[in-house]
């Protein structure tokens, strides 16, 4: 008997209910739950949202991306537990838009064996699901007071260094005007985070991030003159 058989051991005669980690209608071994944060659970690897792909082995799409909406929730342990050529080491390899998720019940709309799945991926990276708590404070903004959602908050700083990367391979001869070198570099930047099916979905988004960043950059002396070296350089 391993040391995780006897610690199941312990709990069964405690009383403490067996974890499952499968699906099963109707059934809910855990009602009360931590209200956990998407967007954090995301960023720790313990969790993917990614975008709809047929998983039925038997389909003659399996493993293609469907062109339909809808997402998976997909876990550490589903990756752990899964084959190098089966369906969900290919989904991970998308993220889909997770802010539909983000809100402080995400994890009441679990089933009980999903739920234990995370559980299970922070106690293997050693994490404290305390520290993975929906945060009310950082939501209440919402998206009309803070103007970008929660995901686009999160990529913020990589959206950044993608633009610092397009003004360096953007040709500053074709744009002589400083702001419209700025515009374009600012436009490739986010195109080459965020995959075609989010920008397509998500115009107004696209069109307020672009805004924020110039406003960024300008705001910002350092950076502002890092562009324009860029841009002069060239020119």
């Amino acid at each position: 008997m391993n040391l995780q058989e006897d610690i199941d051991r312990i709990k069964e005669v405690m009383g403490v209910p067996k974890r499952v980690y499968d699906y099963e209608q109707g059934r809910n071994t855990v009602p009360d739950r931590l209200p956990l944060d998407v967007l954090k659970l995301i960023d720790a690897g313990v969790l993917f949202i990614t975008p709809a792909i047929d998983g039925d082995p038997k389909s003659p799409t399996y493993k293609e991306w469907l062109d339909e909406p809808g997402s998976h929730i997909i876990t550490l342990y589903n990756v752990e537990n899964s084959s190098e050529d089966g369906w969900i080491k290919k989904a991970i390899t998308k993220q889909a838009d997770p802010t539909p998720f983000h809100r402080k019940d995400f994890t009441q709309d679990l089933y009980d064996g999903k739920y234990n799945q995370i559980l299970w991926g922070l106690e293997k990276l050693g994490i404290d699901p305390n520290t993975m708590l929906f945060d009310e404070a950082n939501d209440s903004m919402g998206i009309n007071e803070s103007i970008i959602d929660p995901y686009l908050k999160r990529r913020f700083p990589e959206v950044l260094d993608a633009v610092l990367e397009a003004a360096k391979w953007y040709s500053p001869s074709m744009t002589p005007d400083f702001n419209t070198f700025l515009n374009r570099s600012i436009y490739s930047g986010i195109m080459s985070v965020f995959p075609d099916e989010y920008t397509d979905t998500h115009v107004k988004q696209m069109h307020e991030l672009e805004e924020i960043l110039k406003d960024t950059i300008y705001g910002n002396k350092d950076l502002l003159n890092k562009i324009r070296s860029i841009h002069q350089k060239e020119n």
